[in-house]
């Protein structure tokens, strides 16, 4: 009885031996998988990051532009306010005088 006893817990320990080297082999491909799942994902997250890093540069870029183009258009519209009022003097102090009385008109009411 006590030899069945030992074959029966060698053969229980055997099954435990053969069922922890299973589940040692299937904890490996699950470590494999998710690690090839976070690479995959940092590089998704690398490529996001690049192509925000690149709309905010091209962003950067439209915004000096528009800036630019605003500036260089007020400093045309000056000069050009200029030379009317030095090619037409007495024109541009009549304009002037025109709506310097609107607005006091406007800003009585």
């Amino acid at each position: 009885m006590r030899e069945s006893r030992t074959t029966e817990s060698l053969a229980d320990f055997e099954a435990l031996q053969a069922q922890l080297t299973k589940m040692r082999a299937e904890f490996e491909k699950l470590t494999e998988a998710v690690a090839d799942s976070l690479d995959d994902t940092r590089g998704k997250a690398r490529k996001i990051l690049h192509d925000a890093k690149e709309y905010a540069n091209q962003a950067k870029d439209y915004a000096v532009n528009a800036k630019d183009y605003a500036r260089d258009r007020a400093y045309a519209a000056e000069h050009a306010v200029e030379d009317k009022v030095k090619d037409h003097p007495l024109s541009m102090l009549a304009v002037a005088a025109g709506v310097g009385f609107v607005i006091g008109a406007i800003l009585r009411r």
